[in-house]
């Protein structure tokens, strides 16, 4: 059972970091120049990418139903890799489509959460991000911020409210600091024994407008388990300038590449997703495939041997698989291109949208289904799972993470049979069943976080499809999938749907009486 005991294992840890901290056709396309963007020689210019009072909500728990804006931001970027910063300036068109005037606006800075000041996860290097030149570009008034205790909460006060309904254009500069390898936010050196490498993993860089709900803005406290990161989707149109040794893998397209000198400008543009992120570094090759239309990039370290290789196509097959199985399963995956990079991480993978990061130390884990595939097929279901359809991850993670989780079996059962997959589905049982839809501090720990809302939530799912059949369960996701793309679903949403595709079945009944809290 040595192969299946391994991937059950993989389960369980790495799809939270404990470790460390089919049917479509397609084109193979193999490349060795990670230059996907077209380069010119000459400057370029960007393209355009295609809003009562409220008051501060209390920092903590908000479980209300949120109210879905799309806002519109334009960024000019540049990384110092001497002083390790990222920073420019952001031009926002902001959204007010609650019922509520806005008196003031509030930012997530998740990368000043690294700070000594912040409880938990700490570097020695991290600052608090410089955030200036706020203006109001409606009338061109410079505004004030408040950053709360919860460093990575800020506030900007409006001199002129934002109606209801209304939108308006804010700009900003800011400065981020990036620490030395803190994970999915920091950047690391990699030595082959011949040459070293840097690396910038960028996740969650920049100031992101919070989530707007009937009760106020979220600002619920960021985690490290899993994730916390809760955003409407919007548009990106992004220039991001670099040394030109480096490569720069975002979400979204990258339209073009302009190299002067020693520095490199890089266009991109994401549109409809939740996040903007980049890895930028030294030293990579990249794989591709196309499956469906979607172009898939396997980015790895270069370095001349065949463990990395090998790294880089059983991570491109994975992704290849995951995209084939869960479209059928869900809905097609909307967006032309998804990366999957290998670079340092405490976790085994993170998803943002586009670009799913997964760790180096896996390397030696690669091969046909295999540790690395298995965190692949994890952090693509995210894709759908927090990125096309959202969630609040700190409220209700198991709208997000269950299902991820619960996607790994659907990879898995692209090469197992019933049989075996059934085995890989009880070993990997948990033992008890303990409630799934907690907010995270309503488990008693983390681990209890985790067996709930990975372990027994992917159980949870699995046994939903086992009671109602597998048509009539992805029948009842793909509407979920479908009604709530693009927008933040809750668990009613989710539920009302279920319900519907399993009228009186008593065993599903049984099942969201055990595995879910009223």
């Amino acid at each position: 059972m040595g192969k299946k005991w391994h991937i059950t294992t993989l389960s369980i840890l790495l799809s939270i970091g404990l470790l460390s901290c089919s049917g479509c056709s397609y084109h193979r396309v193999h490349s060795d120049d990670t230059s996907s963007a077209e380069e010119t020689s000459s400057e370029s210019e960007t393209s355009g990418a295609h809003a009562s009072d409220s008051t501060e909500a209390s920092e903590g728990e908000n479980k209300s139903v949120p109210t879905d804006q799309g806002n519109d931001y334009r960024m000019n970027l540049y990384l110092d890799t001497e002083n390790h910063t990222i920073y420019g300036t952001i031009t926002i068109t902001i959204q007010n489509e609650s019922e509520d005037d806005w008196r003031n606006l509030c930012f997530r800075d998740y990368s000043s959460i690294y700070t000594e000041s912040a409880s938990g996860y700490e570097c020695d290097d991290a600052k608090i991000t410089d955030i200036t030149d706020i203006v109001d570009l409606r009338n061109n008034e410079k505004l004030s911020l408040t950053r709360s205790e919860d460093p990575s909460v800020v506030y900007v006060d409006l001199g002129m409210s934002l109606s209801a309904g209304d939108s308006m254009n804010l700009s900003f500069s800011f400065v981020s600091y990036v620490p030395e390898t803190c994970s999915r936010y920091g950047y690391s050196i990699r030595d082959n024994g011949s040459q070293s490498y840097e690396c910038y993993n960028l996740g969650n860089f920049y100031p992101i407008l919070a989530v707007y709900t009937d009760s106020g803005w979220s600002t619920e406290p960021y985690i490290f388990m899993g994730e916390c990161f809760n955003s409407v989707c919007s548009d990106y149109d992004v220039t991001v300038t670099a040394p030109s040794s480096y490569q720069v893998i975002t979400s979204g397209v990258s339209l073009s590449k302009v190299t002067e000198n020693d520095q490199s400008v890089w266009t991109s543009l994401a549109e409809d997703v939740r996040d903007f992120t980049m890895v930028i570094g030294e030293g990579f090759a990249v794989v591709s495939d196309e499956v469906d239309g979607i172009t898939i990039n396997s980015y790895y370290y270069s370095d001349d041997n065949e463990d990395e290789s090998e790294w880089g196509a059983a991570a491109l097959a994975a992704g290849v698989d995951s995209v084939t199985a869960y479209g059928d399963a869900f809905g097609k995956y909307p967006y032309a291109e998804l990366n999957v990079c290998e670079t340092y991480l405490d976790a085994g993978g993170m998803e943002y949208p586009n670009l799913v990061m997964i760790s180096d130390s896996m390397v030696y884990n690669a091969g046909d289904y295999s540790y690395v595939q298995l965190v692949v097929a994890h952090e693509i279901g995210h894709q759908w799972f927090y990125g096309i359809v959202g969630n609040d991850p700190y409220n209700e993670a198991w709208l997000d993470e269950s299902f991820a989780s619960y996607c790994e079996y659907i990879y898995q059962d692209t090469f197992m049979s019933q049989k075996e997959l059934d085995e890989i589905v009880d070993e990997g049982a948990s033992g008890y069943i303990s409630p799934i839809n907690l907010a995270y501090d309503e488990f008693e720990s983390d681990y209890d976080y985790y067996i709930g809302v990975y372990v027994n939530g992917q159980h949870f799912l699995y046994a939903l499809r086992q009671a109602m059949g597998e048509d009539e369960f992805n029948a009842a996701i793909s509407e979920y999938v479908e009604k709530y793309a693009f927008q933040i679903a809750t668990e009613e949403d989710l539920l009302e749907i279920m319900n519907e595709h399993a009228i009186g079945n008593e065993e599903v009944e049984a099942l969201m009486a055990e595995y879910l809290q009223e």
